[in-house]
């Protein structure tokens, strides 16, 4: 490889983090030491010439969508609140603790979620996490925290590949929620007609549901039971002999009764008409 072609090569890393108005971007190199440190704009940080390097932020969910709207799109980067939450916990971590001690980056999802009647599948809004740090000083430690803890195992290239894949995955993500799923509402309905029956009246079942409710009440000769509360369903099932500790379909399939095979078409249908039903088509 020529000298220049060599210089022409992204840097391997470039740390992005906030300082007021202005965007810092640390470029490290393999070793981990800074080589260049610039101060951008926040509208104008972003340059799509340098697409090729590997990004390290604070949180995809707060980076990644201003990088969409000027139309262009990242290839790699690396997520440190997501990978700090897989390093933190993982058996293949040496020594977690430099780890487990920052915990200022113990951050779930915070900002709440206005209710929705029907669950949908893309609920995504507000799911940015407020409290992950995004200065230049911690996005540098915490990047170092990781790698360490990443070069130092003896598992290190198949924890590289799992925290590449979960930074990869948060890419996609924000993508898929930027850009839409493409769907055609007639085919929808068509699918959901041919499985669940026509759309029933606000706040009815569907006919497919209802028969698939008679008969595992038939079953369990109990007109009345309640196959939508667990506790209820239990107390049902255990009078007829399934003596389930819940109602997971894994548990239940280990019981031979008239009443399983309905019970569990049931919750398929119910789980159907909630995650991707006519309300999250209407949604």
């Amino acid at each position: 490889m020529t000298t220049s072609s060599a210089a022409a090569i992204a840097p391997r890393w470039r740390l992005v983090a906030s300082e007021g108005d202005t965007v810092v971007i640390t470029t490290l190199d393999a070793d981990l030491d800074v080589t260049d440190v610039q101060r951008r704009s926040r509208e104008n940080w972003w340059d799509a010439d340098e697409a090729g390097t590997r990004w390290v932020w604070s949180d995809t969910n707060r980076w990644y969508p201003g990088i969409l709207d000027a139309r262009s799109v990242v290839a790699r980067c690396h997520d440190l609140r997501l990978t700090h939450a897989i390093l933190r916990r993982s058996a293949l971590v040496t020594d977690p603790d430099a780890l487990r001690t920052a915990t200022q980056w113990d951050v779930a999802a915070t900002e709440e979620v206005p209710p929705v009647t029907v669950p949908t599948l893309f609920d995504v809004e507000g799911t940015v996490p407020a409290g992950v740090p995004d200065d230049p000083d911690e996005v540098l430690a915490e990047f170092r925290r990781q790698q360490q803890a990443v070069r130092s195992s003896s598992e290190a290239a198949r924890l590289r590949l799992l925290v590449a894949a979960e930074s990869a995955g948060a890419l996609l993500a924000v993508e898929m929620h930027s850009a839409g799923l493409p769907w055609d509402r007639g085919t929808h309905e068509h699918i959901l007609e041919e499985t669940l029956g026509t759309r029933p009246p606000p706040g009815e079942q569907p006919e497919r549901v209802r028969e698939a409710a008679a008969r595992v009440r038939e079953a369990l000769q109990d007109p009345t039971a309640n196959l939508d509360s667990q506790p209820k369903l239990l107390r049902s099932l255990h009078r007829v002999g399934i003596a389930a500790d819940s109602t997971n379909r894994w548990e239940l399939a280990e019981y031979d009764h008239p009443a399983i095979a309905p019970l569990l078409a049931y919750k398929k249908l119910t789980r159907l008409m909630s995650a991707n039903g006519w309300g999250w088509l209407d949604e």
